[in-house]
């Protein structure tokens, strides 16, 4: 059983790698500007970084062959909202998940934040088809802002409690 069990230095070296891929388009500071607060959420994704990994991974192959689970095409998000009730049903749920499917992949085209507040450029225009793993991380954060609650994803097997937020917009 014990060689089953993730090992500590192999998470901690995945999340750093992750974590640095998360603000590579500057979206985490978009997302959250303070360090303290950046901080408090990666003790939190390191808390629950393997069962989140394997959510991602879940919903990732849920439109695909497993061989190609590396990424979350647009409708696989859109099932992982849903499933996740991170958005309502009605008439604009999709604009939302659209809006957090392009930002946390580094698309503020459309959007009040912006990755660097010198500079006014934004983000990409290019229509965002794919998040990997760290945008899926960045679109737990932007749902957890957004929403200003504390965010639970509920699954048959666990449930994580998220972080609470109340930036005002």
């Amino acid at each position: 059983v014990r060689e089953q069990l993730p090992d500590p230095d192999q998470v901690e070296e995945a999340l750093s790698e992750d974590w640095f891929s998360m603000n590579k388009k500057r979206v985490l500071d978009a997302l959250v500007e303070d360090p303290e607060e950046q901080g408090r959420i990666k003790e939190v994704l390191k808390q629950h970084y393997v069962q989140l990994d394997e959510l991602f991974k879940t919903f990732a192959a849920s439109g695909s062959s497993i061989a190609d689970a590396q990424d979350l095409e647009l409708s696989e998000f859109e099932d992982f909202c849903h499933q996740a009730s991170l958005v309502a049903t009605g008439p604009h749920s999709t604009s939302v998940m659209v809006s957090c499917f392009q930002e946390c992949n580094g698309d503020f085209s459309h959007s009040h934040r912006q990755p660097d507040k010198r500079s006014r450029r934004g983000g990409s225009t290019i229509q965002t088809a794919h998040v990997a793993r760290p945008e899926f991380f960045n679109s737990l954060i932007w749902f957890s802002i957004s929403a200003e609650i504390i965010s639970v994803l509920s699954f048959p097997n666990f449930s994580i409690k998220f972080f609470v937020y109340s930036f005002p917009f």
